[in-house]
């Protein structure tokens, strides 16, 4: 699941041109690296398997993924999470047996200090459905 995202997010040169190769899963970009451009960070908030009546897994599992898009100011963050609202929200993807579907919870943004600089973010919250 988390590679189809980031390749998702990667396969679009629009989103490439705010933030380059800076798509990462659990690993924010610091000091000038993160002032300098503007990056996304994922994470894994929690991820369930799916259940039927009989209570067996029902093969698919439900993650919620918290996305962090930041940028040097308040604009290019919310472009940044505009884009990859349009990107990731009703994505469908896969084979038989390897699916995922992305849905959009919530967004929100705020600001945050690194080495004296004030950098944004908006927080996107997604629920990806999906079979391993």
């Amino acid at each position: 699941m988390e590679e189809r995202i980031r390749e998702r997010l990667l396969d679009s040169a629009d989103l490439r041109a705010l933030v380059g190769s800076q798509v990462d899963w659990n690993a924010r970009p610091q000091g000038d690296a993160l002032k300098a451009f503007s990056a996304i960070t994922l994470q894994v908030v929690s991820d369930i398997p799916g259940r039927v009546y009989s209570r067996a897994s029902d093969g698919w599992r439900t993650a919620r993924v918290m996305i962090e898009c930041w940028g040097s100011t308040h604009k290019r963050s919310r472009d940044v999470a505009m884009l990859v609202d349009r990107l990731l929200n009703g994505y469908r993807a896969g084979l038989p047996g390897n699916k995922v579907r992305v849905f959009t919870d919530a967004r929100t943004g705020d600001t945050d200090e690194v080495a004296g600089t004030t950098v944004h973010r908006q927080i996107l919250t997604i629920f990806v459905h999906y079979q391993p």
